[in-house]
Formats: C-alpha cells, sequence, structure tokens
C-alpha cells in the first residue's frame, strides 16, 4: 500500500521540498510549477500517535500535516501561502480548490464572532457557568480572615463561618485540634425555593449582605471583619509578617531555604500569640412582610458542626456551652468564642421561633472572634456598637481604594468589579504595615513570581506604586543567594516573571531611587538567568531550544523549553536593562543586548517548530498551524503526533493555555504578523470556546492579541464570557477553574483587571491607544467614561468622554503628563458609535480614521499633552 498526494500552488515556489516521519517518501515528481506529487511508502494512517507528518518546505514557507488528513473532500487549504493539498486523483487546481470552499460559504470561530452582535453580559451568561464562591472577609494584611459560605451558594446545609489562617482552616486544642467552623441559619431551611441573595456592600466593599425570603419573612444578613478592641483605620492595621504568611500559605508546595524556614518557625509562635484578634460582626434583621403574623426561625452561630437536633455520643468532644444569661458561648477553659444578642439583649437559647406581627422586625448581632478570647475581653467586645463598627469599616476600605486612580464607567457591573477587586488585592496582600514587604498572594496560594504578576502590575497601572513596590519587595528578600527565585510549588519561571514586574514597575514610576535599591536582586537574578541560558547553547539544540532554558512553568512536570518560561525571562531581561540604564548602564546593557540576542533564539525555534507542526482545518476551511507550548513537541500536545499524557486540570487542552500567546504578549512576536493571525485563529477555532480557554482560562493572554489585531468583537467575547462563568456574579470573587476549584482566586481576577487595563488604555510601540476595546453601549447617549491618574508606560492619563448623541456628538478631553520616559508620537482615542454601521463624519482636533473608529491625536514633545475635542455624528 502506499498514499499518493497532490500540492496545489497558486503561484510558483522556489526549493519546494517534502518530508515525511513515520514514513519514506517514494517520489516526489513536479508535474508543472503549479503541481507536484508525492507518494509514501511504510506510512500509517491509523488513529492515535505516532502516525505518518509530512512536511512541506519552499523558501517562501513551510508547513506540516498528518497525512492520514488528505482526502479531496476536505483538502488542506492555506490561502496565506496560497498553497492547497489533495488526494493526487483530485484533478482540480489550486483556483478550483479555493473556490469550492469559498462557496461553500463556512466560517471559522473568529469569523462568527466578529460577524455577529457584540458580546455582553446578558449574552454571555446564556448557556455559561454559575459558580457560586464563598466570601472572604478580613481587615487588609492580615491573614486572620474569615470564609462565609451560604448554603445552596456552597453546597451545605446550613450558612457557615469558618475562620482561616490564610490556606488553613483553624483548629483549637479544645476540641482536639478540630477545625473550627460555625452553623448558622435564617428561615425555616433549605427547601425547593431558592430565594437567596448575596450583594457586596456599595457594590464593592468588602462587607458582604445576603437576603432570604422565607414565608414573608425577609431576613436581611451583614456580615463584615474588624479589629476585636483597636478601630479599624490605617494606623491600627498591624499587618502579618510576609514569612508567617508565607508560611500559612499552601504548606506543602512551600520553597523556604534552611535560613528561612528557621526564622519561620520563630515568626510563627510570636503569630500564635497574638493579643489582639479580627473579629466577624454579623447582623440578621428578620421582618415580616405578610398582612399576618408570621414566625421568624433563626439559629444562632455554633462553633461545632452537626450538633442541632443530633445528640453526641458519650465520650465525644462536646460544643461551648452557651450562657442564655450573658449571650456568650463559653469553652471549657472559659475563653469566649462567639456573643450573640437580640435586640441588645442576650439571646435566651441558640434555636430560636418567634412570631412577628406585620411589618415587625428583629435584629440579631453576633460577634466572632477568629479565636476564642478570654473572658474579661469578651465582656469588653459585647460592648461594641455594631454601627459604629461597620461605619468605621466601611470609610476603613473607601480609603483603601482610593488610594488608587478614580475609574468611573457606564457598566455598572463592570465598575464595581474594578472597585472590589482593589480591595481584594488589599485584603490578602498579607504583610506587616506601614511598610514592610507583603506577599502578593493569588488566592490560596502565596505569591508566585508568574500568577502575581498581573496583580502588582495593574496597582502600579492605578497608581498604587507603593502597595506594588512592597509586593516586588518580597521577591528580593526571599531570592536566593545564587539569585534564583522560587516561592512555590517547584515553580522555575519566577525570576523571569519576578523581574518582568520590576521591569513594568520602573517603567510606571521612573523611580531611579528605588531602581538603585533593587538593582543587586535584579542583577542577581539576570546572571543566574544567563547561566542557566548558557547550559542550553548546544548546536544540538539549534532551532528546537537552542539557547532558550527548560523548566516546568506550572503544577505538571513538563521539565522542556517552555515558550512560557522563556518569554517571561526574555521580559525580564528588557526590563532590566531599561530599570537600570540611569543607576548601572554597564549592566542595562550586557541584558539589553542579551534579550535581543535572547528573542531571536527562541523566534528561531518558535518558527522551526511551526513548520514542523501539524495544520489544523477552521470552520471556513482554511488551515492553520497547530501551536505547541514548547519547541520539543511538534504541534499542540492535544493532537498526540508524538503522544503523551497530556490531560491534566479537566482539560485536555492545558498545556495550550500556558504556551506560545506570550511571546506575543511579550513582544517577541508581533500579534499584527502572519504568525499572529494563524494563532490568532488556532486558538478561536480549536482551543477555546466563545474564545475562552478552558479549565483556568485566565492563563492564556490571547486577548491581548485579538486587540492588539483590531478584533474588539473578539476581545469582548473573551472578556464577558470569562468572567461570567468564572466569577461569583454577586460578591465578584474568582475562581481558579470552572469546576469549583480554588476560591478567591486573585490570580484570575487580576488578569480580569488587566484586561479592563488593555480595554481603557494600552501601549502599541510609540502610540498610546486609549477606549481600544470598550462596548459600543458605552457609548450610548448620556454614558460617560472617565480615569484620571492611570499610568501608563508614557506617564499619567486621564480620559473623559461623554456622549451627547442627541446632539451628534462625544465630547473627550485627553491629558497626558509624562512620566519622563519616551513621550508617544501619538494618541489614538477610539470612540466606536453604539451602530456599528455609522461612522463619525470628523472631528474638531486631530484626524479621524474610519477604519478603526479613532480620533488621531499627534504628541508634542513636551511633559503635558492636553486635548479637547468633539467627534461629530
Amino acid at each position: 500500500m502506499s498514499k499518493k498526494i497532490a500540492v496545489l500552488l497558486k503561484n510558483p515556489v522556489s526549493g519546494l521540498n517534502i518530508s515525511a516521519v513515520h514514513a519514506d517518501v517514494a517520489s516526489c515528481l513536479s508535474l508543472s510549477k503549479l503541481r507536484y506529487e508525492a507518494e509514501f511508502v511504510n506510512e500509517k494512517l491509523g488513529m492515535g500517535a505516532y502516525q505518518t507528518r509530512v512536511t512541506v518546505r519552499t523558501e517562501q514557507f513551510g508547513f506540516s500535516f498528518f497525512l492520514r488528513d488528505i482526502c479531496a473532500d476536505i483538502p488542506v487549504y492555506i490561502p496565506q501561502y496560497g498553497v492547497a493539498v489533495t488526494d493526487a486523483d483530485d484533478g482540480r487546481d489550486y483556483a478550483a480548490i479555493a473556490a469550492a470552499i469559498a462557496e461553500a460559504g463556512t466560517k471559522s470561530n473568529l469569523e462568527k464572532i466578529e460577524e455577529a452582535p457584540e458580546m455582553c453580559f446578558d449574552k454571555a451568561i446564556i448557556g455559561n457557568h454559575d459558580l457560586k464562591s464563598p466570601a472572604w472577609l478580613g481587615v487588609s494584611r492580615d491573614i486572620r480572615f474569615f470564609e462565609i459560605g451560604i448554603r445552596d451558594y456552597c453546597a451545605e446545609k446550613c450558612d457557615r463561618v469558618t475562620p482561616r489562617n490564610f490556606n488553613r482552616y483553624c483548629k483549637d486544642p479544645e476540641i482536639e485540634g478540630e477545625q473550627i467552623s460555625y452553623t448558622f441559619m435564617t428561615g425555616r431551611g433549605i427547601g425547593c425555593e431558592s430565594n437567596i441573595t448575596r450583594s457586596l456592600e456599595d457594590g464593592f466593599l468588602p462587607i458582604l449582605n445576603s437576603r432570604n425570603i422565607d414565608n414573608d419573612v425577609v431576613y436581611d444578613v451583614q456580615y463584615f471583619a474588624t479589629n476585636e478592641f483597636s478601630p479599624l483605620d490605617k494606623e491600627h492595621v498591624a499587618g502579618t509578617d510576609m514569612l508567617v504568611a508565607d508560611a500559612y500559605g499552601f504548606i506543602a508546595k512551600n520553597m523556604f531555604t534552611p535560613e528561612q524556614q528557621a526564622k519561620v518557625d520563630r515568626l510563627v509562635k510570636e503569630f500564635e500569640n497574638l493579643q489582639e484578634e479580627t473579629v466577624l460582626y454579623i447582623k440578621v434583621t428578620a421582618r415580616n412582610t405578610a398582612r399576618m403574623s408570621r414566625y421568624a426561625h433563626v439559629l444562632v452561630p455554633d462553633a461545632m458542626p452537626n450538633t442541632h437536633g443530633m445528640r453526641r455520643p458519650e465520650g465525644a468532644i462536646q460544643p461551648p456551652r452557651y450562657d442564655e444569661t450573658t449571650g456568650f458561648s463559653v469553652m471549657e477553659s472559659g475563653r469566649v468564642n462567639m456573643i450573640a444578642t437580640l435586640n441588645g439583649e442576650p439571646v435566651p437559647q441558640l434555636e430560636m421561633s418567634v412570631l412577628l406581627k406585620p411589618e415587625e422586625k428583629l435584629e440579631f448581632v453576633f460577634k466572632i472572634p477568629h479565636s476564642p478570647i478570654p473572658y474579661e475581653r469578651a465582656v469588653a467586645l459585647s460592648q461594641n456598637d455594631y454601627d459604629q463598627r461597620l461605619n468605621e469599616c466601611k470609610q476603613f476600605w473607601r480609603g483603601r481604594i482610593s488610594e488608587s486612580a478614580e475609574i468611573h464607567l457606564p457598566e455598572k457591573r463592570i465598575d464595581e468589579m474594578i472597585k472590589a477587586g482593589l480591595a481584594h488585592i488589599d485584603m490578602i496582600y498579607f504583610g506587616k504595615e506601614p511598610n514592610e514587604p507583603v506577599v502578593a498572594s493569588v488566592g490560596r496560594y502565596p505569591a508566585i513570581g508568574s500568577e502575581s504578576s498581573p496583580g502588582i502590575q495593574f496597582l502600579d497601572t492605578m497608581g498604587n506604586h507603593k502597595l506594588a513596590e512592597r509586593a516586588l519587595e518580597y521577591f528580593a528578600v526571599k531570592q536566593h543567594d545564587d539569585g534564583f527565585i522560587q516561592n512555590y510549588g517547584g515553580y522555575m519561571l519566577e525570576t523571569g516573571y519576578a523581574l518582568w514586574s520590576m521591569g513594568e514597575h520602573y517603567r510606571y514610576t521612573r523611580d531611579d531611587a528605588w531602581a538603585k535599591h533593587i538593582a543587586p536582586n535584579v542583577i542577581a537574578a539576570c546572571e543566574y538567568n544567563i547561566r542557566w541560558r548558557e547550559e542550553n547553547l548546544s548546536e544540538d539544540l539549534r532551532k528546537k531550544g537552542y539557547g532558550m532554558i527548560s523548566g516546568k512553568v506550572a503544577d505538571p512536570d513538563d521539565f522542556f523549553h517552555s515558550y512560557m518560561l522563556n518569554s517571561g525571562t526574555y521580559a525580564g531581561f528588557a526590563g532590566a536593562a531599561e530599570l537600570l540604564k540611569n543607576v548601572d548602564p554597564i549592566h542595562a546593557e550586557r541584558y539589553r543586548k542579551m534579550a535581543e540576542e535572547y528573542g531571536a533564539n527562541i523566534r528561531e525555534s518558535f518558527e522551526e517548530n511551526i513548520v514542523c507542526s501539524p495544520v489544523i482545518p477552521l470552520g471556513n476551511g482554511c488551515w492553520v498551524p497547530s501551536f505547541p507550548a514548547w519547541p520539543e513537541y511538534p504541534g499542540s500536545m492535544s493532537l498526540y503526533a508524538e503522544g503523551g499524557a497530556w490531560y491534566s486540570h479537566g482539560t485536555f487542552m492545558s498545556r495550550e493555555m500556558s504556551s506560545v500567546q506570550y511571546l506575543y504578549l511579550h513582544g517577541i512576536v508581533e500579534s499584527r504578523s502572519l504568525l499572529g493571525e494563524f494563532v490568532e485563529n488556532y486558538l478561536a477555532d480549536y482551543v477555546c470556546a466563545r474564545n475562552v480557554a478552558f479549565s483556568q482560562p485566565y492563563y492564556s493572554p490571547h486577548p491581548y492579541i485579538n486587540l492588539m489585531r483590531g478584533h474588539v468583537k473578539a476581545f469582548l467575547s473573551e472578556f464577558y464570557n470569562n468572567f461570567a462563568g468564572l466569577a461569583d456574579r454577586g460578591t465578584y470573587s474568582f475562581w481558579e477553574h470552572f469546576f469549583h476549584a480554588s476560591p478567591h482566586k486573585l490570580h484570575e481576577e487580576t488578569w480580569f483587571l488587566m484586561r479592563c487595563r488593555w480595554m481603557l488604555w494600552l501601549e502599541d510601540g510609540n502610540t498610546l491607544r486609549l477606549l481600544a476595546g470598550i462596548p459600543r453601549n458605552w457609548m450610548e447617549e448620556g454614558k460617560r467614561i472617565s480615569y484620571q491618574g492611570v499610568k501608563s508606560h508614557f506617564g499619567t492619563v486621564s480620559l473623559e468622554a461623554v456622549s451627547g448623541l442627541a446632539e451628534g456628538k462625544i465630547s473627550v478631553k485627553v491629558k497626558l503628563e509624562s512620566n519622563g520616559g519616551k513621550i508617544p508620537e501619538k494618541i489614538l482615542v477610539r470612540l466606536p458609535h453604539p451602530d456599528e454601521n455609522i461612522r463619525a463624519k470628523g472631528t474638531t482636533l486631530g484626524s479621524y480614521c474610519t477604519e478603526c473608529e479613532c480620533v488621531v491625536l499627534p504628541c508634542r514633545q513636551q511633559t503635558v499633552n492636553e486635548f479637547a475635542f468633539e467627534i461629530l455624528f
């Protein structure tokens, strides 16, 4: 048996060559300048791995395909190369195949997205996940916080309050080291109705409100955390030492050196003997809305789960004793773990049923210290006024959020999510106040150079440079003596990504004093990566990892020359060169040259890797290369060209998420190139659903490619569908995965925040693009977009755009204040009409680009560039 194929060309090419893996090429004949035929023997055409792959090379292009995929019905067709591959007995030429595919009229996923109306939240939730998440409430910088799980939102048979020390649930020796958790309930119980809603105070403050409606009784419940006796304000938030916070993170994957571990052991003992607790306040207001009397039912928080209505066997751990005369729940030692009042008096019993007249209401207040406290301190806690503490909490968190730039968006949900995101960052960036390093936690996990990068960079872009600087200092403090940076789970990419974030911090601040301070750490990290790279300069690695480092980037033990690993390392060198330019120009030049050489090595392997990677079909009949995660493998791992076990974290596409996208994000490969076109289509058609990656979707930064290529609809499809399925719609807390794994995941949330930043302001070479990714409906009549004091690589940016389409205009003000770095050649302000078929008639300032719907504003080489204009419709 043999297999014959025909390679058809639109135009003549030079040096065409055909080779094969897992087969022999028996013949390759040129029947004309536009038709070549090849015959293969010993070929493998079955399903599964290790089947025949064919590579076609010319001086103009190269590509590969599975020989088993070739048939006349669905030929391989790559119009960008002007080539098609079909069975040898197919007598058509290239033009005939192109015409047949065009006549079929099918569309790729990217084309479908671009032809459909723009995505929005209401559309995105249709058929999407609706993940409910527990809420985390704390006091900022302190690992002692509370997890609030509400019944059907958390698959519980009651509401539950669980104190946590970062990733660890709290345990107490008086209950034999069991986890402390408080059961709690309002209403008659869990029935066929689900009438519970949740929201954050003011839409974004870390104060949780829930409402349960049961048999005409409305139960409004409010939760917030504060200090035990100190006021909750800037002066009385002490925080937790960064090493202690690290120790209470994902302990099985901590990466302490022996010296760090010794210090941790000492600091943890000090932490365990703190003299002031954090406290969770809960208020339940039960109100009868019926015209007749109704019973209200409330279960007071109890520190021992499953005790209500169940007799514990003799010898089992017994619950704390509830004293109805004081409202104190008292442990055997006399320590108090909960205080309960009803209308200002002690609650008479743990389980309450009270008849309410129409419009009558009851008010329960519960106070739960993070760990049980001595009786005399409980007496003092019982006297604290709820409303005073609530107002303190509101004022504190509003102040924290105001430390960042101000953004106003016309879409309430996105506006609130940005503010809530800032509060979430502030709450779990743990460290001693006011100036010590902080752990840029990414959820349950401590800081990771890669996963912490979007959070740190978002703080910088919002002008909160001090907190970003403290987060970066963590990596400097924990850096190994040899320059290596590694904090979690054996991940080997942290050195490069920490350097990238340091470089970004400098680009935003141009702070040479900080650069001088951090320079020794930067140099040590760069030199470590140079030594590592030198281990990979063997000639046998040419075009398959030459000059690239190898190592794992995430949980799977994939020790390869990963594109994500190397692109981050490249970005680290480039950032270091810029950071050191004024304080150590010799090292700066060394790292600039290293970045240039390194980028060339990466591109060389990448481009060869793509030639050898099997092409896959798009929905429109075209084919594009599949993209591997490292040059050692031909094509997408999920195609199993050379076997492997790649299913992980709920998807076959786990390696495709953290793959070549980073080459585009870090500027190694140009997004507007042909390879940018290929990867955008490959991801949309094969790797994503609704342009959203699978499993841990925010690991894929491909929306950056969409936006750089001008595909706003594709960007918005990922933007809305991703957070609609992964974030809790009431509290805006993100999960890590679509299958309820790892709540309050800041890595995911901060990549969402960075997408908001790209949408609103984005550097593009020597151009600053404003509003590049906003939805059209944000420019409907009367709507306003504004941001004041946000940071870019070019300096501080302020913008206000007010739609007055009833008068045929949108009024815009833009201000750019240089930070001492480069000044852009121009500013592009995209101002789309709500109707995508309408373009502006002109602008009162600058020029108007009809294709990109942008006003083009040339910049002067001066400290401040300020513009006020109207775009006319």
